[in-house]
């Protein structure tokens, strides 16, 4: 990498400084960016691009840089207005050369749109009863677990009496 220069300025590349932060200014680019472009064509560092410009040279520099911001507005809005008339064209002609072939395609894929909801309802309406004989299963399933568990409650129940009976026997022998 080429060592940046550090001798003094010299007119011409102050003026080359000026020339790109304007070009830069009218371009809605930054100062910085101007700053590095002119550190690759003046051999210089950035910061000294932009010590210079800001310390030196933008002091005689100060309508042409109010012009170049006017000259950003004003491009920037022309850029609107052309873009807003581009539009308008382009919505113009597909309304007058397109427009039959689109409804006809919208009316299409609107019937097609309305066929997958009618579809889509009846899977719905499917998967509900599913759901509903599914419940009634688990609700059959949960009735017989409880009454297995009572009657598992009542096996042990049995079981300790049986066993508190077997118990005494021993102790009266």
């Amino acid at each position: 990498m080429q060592e940046a220069r550090k001798d003094g300025w010299k007119s011409d590349e102050d003026h080359l400084l000026a020339e790109i932060v304007l070009r830069h200014i009218r371009e809605k680019s930054s100062q910085l960016v101007a700053f590095n472009e002119a550190a690759q064509q003046l051999g210089r560092t950035e910061s000294a691009c932009g010590f210079r410009w800001n310390s030196q040279i933008r002091k005689q520099y100060v309508s042409e840089v109010e012009a170049a911001k006017q000259e950003r507005k004003q491009s920037s809005y022309a850029k609107q207005v052309t873009q807003q008339i581009k539009v308008f064209t382009i919505e113009e002609e597909i309304e007058q050369e397109y427009m039959p072939d689109y409804m006809e395609q919208i009316i299409l894929l609107a019937d097609k749109q309305k066929q997958l909801i009618i579809n889509m309802a009846n899977q719905i309406s499917n998967l509900k009863e599913q759901l509903q004989q599914k419940n009634n299963e688990l609700e059959h399933f949960k009735k017989n677990d409880q009454q297995n568990n009572i009657t598992e409650e009542t096996l042990k129940e049995d079981f300790e009496t049986l066993l508190q009976i077997f118990h005494r026997a021993k102790q009266l022998a």
